[in-house]
Formats: C-alpha cells, structure tokens, sequence
C-alpha cells in the first residue's frame, strides 16, 4: 500500500508504526475515533491484494498441481483458520514432493559389462578381463532422488531383476541421481548385504 502511494524507501511505514505506537501509549482512547470502516477497508484491500498476488498472478509461475495446493490453503485458511490451512499446505506440500520424486526415480536401463564400457582408458589385458567376465556383472543405471519414498522400491526392482539374471558382480550407476537421503544409503547397503548373502 506504501508502494502505491509513492512511497519508495522504507521510511513512510516506519513513520506509521511510531505514530501508531506513541497514539496507544499516550492515548489510547484516541484509536477509537478511527472510524471502523476505515481499518475494515485497509483489511479488505491487503486481502484482496494477497489473493491476486497467491491465487491468480501465481498461476502463471507454478505447476498446475503446486497451484492447486495454492488454491486449497487459501479456501481452508478462508473457511476454517489460519493454523489449519498452514497445517492442510505442509501435508498436501509433502504429499505432492514424495508423488513427483517418487515418480521420477528408478532403474532407466540395464546391461551387462561387455556393452557398457569403461571410459577409463586400461590396458590390454585388462580390456581382455572385462570382456571375458563382463556378462557376469549387472550395471544398472539409476535415474531420480533416492529418498525414503523411493530407495525401497528401486532396490526391490533391482533384486527382481537380479532372480531373473543372475550376475556375481552388480554395479549401480548413480551419476543421474542428484541426491541420496540416510534411507537410500540403508537401502543400497541392505539391497548388497541381501545381494551377497545369495
């Protein structure tokens, strides 16, 4: 509002906050010759103003799905509380990040050492070894944030692979995956505990 009447610094709601407060302690009886009408408007135009701004100018900045949680926390915040629609938003926002991360994260290819080569240049007899033994090792290529919502099930669809083709070396490739939380690191360590003990 400070904005809109031309106030560029920092000084104009300072200034109000002082007169505001030197009101009160000097006479408080003085607050209640402002006339209701007037805070109800200055409410009604910061609400206003803050539904423009959260429900339809954000539109065109999110994701649909992130707008729809947008939309809901206004609605529940309008017809229940404050504490409720921050506590409807942190639910919904949790959901929605365990969903997407969810469904981006898994096992993207599979192969065994004699097409996925090395980039490290070895010596002869090395490449030799690799490609005599290389159908014995499994190289599974992981894509997406390993969480607690998801290191469960992509090391599951691993080991299902692994009955299906059985290999005495497993290596996973995490270069496509960005983060790994303390659950995927416990899963990984299961999924080879689980791996060797076969």
């Amino acid at each position: 509002i400070a904005k809109q009447l031309g106030a560029e610094t920092r000084l104009g709601p300072r200034m109000l906050v002082v007169t505001l407060t030197i009101l009160y302690f000097l006479s408080p009886s003085l607050i209640g010759y402002v006339p209701r009408f007037l805070i109800g408007g200055l409410v009604m135009c910061v609400a206003v103003e803050m539904l423009d701004e959260w429900v339809w100018t954000s539109r065109t900045r999110v994701a649909q799905n992130e707008h729809l949680i947008i939309v809901a926390i206004g609605l529940t915040i309008g017809t229940v509380d404050l504490i409720t629609g921050v506590i409807v938003g942190l639910l919904l926002s949790l959901i929605y990040c365990a969903v997407e991360y969810n469904a981006v994260t898994g096992v993207i290819a599979e192969d065994h050492l004699g097409p996925a080569k090395s980039n490290v240049e070895r010596p002869l007899e090395h490449r030799r070894v690799l490609v005599s033994k290389g159908k014995q090792a499994r190289v599974f290529w992981l894509e997406g944030y390993l969480f607690f919502g998801s290191a469960v099930a992509v090391t599951d669809t691993i080991q299902e692979k692994l009955k299906k083709n059985a290999a005495r070396w497993v290596i996973l490739d995490l270069s496509r995956v960005p983060a790994v939380d303390a659950s995927g690191v416990y899963a990984i360590v299961d999924l080879a505990k689980r791996i060797s003990g076969r």
